[in-house]
């Protein structure tokens, strides 16, 4: 499995949580989508023998330099809200495992998500409920003290990631991360 990770940031998070919990459906999201209806077709029946009825979305913009790395049921991202160390609250709240990468840029999908048209890459999960920290994640992967990601989408190294756990890698952490 691969992992991910975005920080978001505290500037980043208005509409973070509403982002990450809401659900949506096919009904509701298949006007937006532009694709042509065969396509259509095959997404639908691969978002619901992947997802289901309900799913979440998350969206990054056109230029995010990892969206080619992601790749479905393989894909693992851990949604960073902050990576203060004065936070009150669990700084790495939400997370999720890609199920479905929409084809081709979703300006009209993002613009129903999100009101803007700026994320318009788009892929779909079930959210997790985590209880982690950053700072917990950071040492755990090797970084440095200082270290501070840029608020985009970053991959983590697979020998880094494969250290998780006592070295039982990704898939261990991320279980031992989902709030009880």
């Amino acid at each position: 499995m691969k992992l991910f990770y975005h920080n978001v940031g505290q500037k980043g998070s208005g509409d973070f949580y509403k982002t990450v919990t809401k659900s949506w459906t096919w009904d509701q999201i298949e006007e937006a989508i532009i694709l042509p209806d065969e396509q259509k077709i095959l997404l639908k029946q691969k978002i619901k023998s992947s997802l289901g009825e309900h799913f979440n979305a998350w969206g990054v913009p056109e230029k995010a330099n990892t969206w080619g790395l992601l790749s479905e049921g393989d894909s693992y991202v851990l949604l960073v809200e902050t990576i203060s160390i004065h936070f009150k609250g669990c700084s790495i709240p939400f997370g999720g495992m890609i199920e479905v990468i929409i084809p081709n840029l979703q300006p009209n999908l993002s613009q129903l998500f999100w009101q803007s048209s700026h994320f318009p890459r788009i892929y779909l999960f079930k959210t997790d409920k985590l209880c982690a920290e950053w700072h917990d994640l950071k040492d755990a992967l090797g970084y440095s003290d200082n270290y501070r990601p840029p608020p985009y989408l970053l991959s983590v190294h697979e020998d880094r990631a494969g250290k998780l756990a006592g070295g039982s890698g990704p898939c261990a952490y991320i279980e031992s991360m989902k709030c009880k």
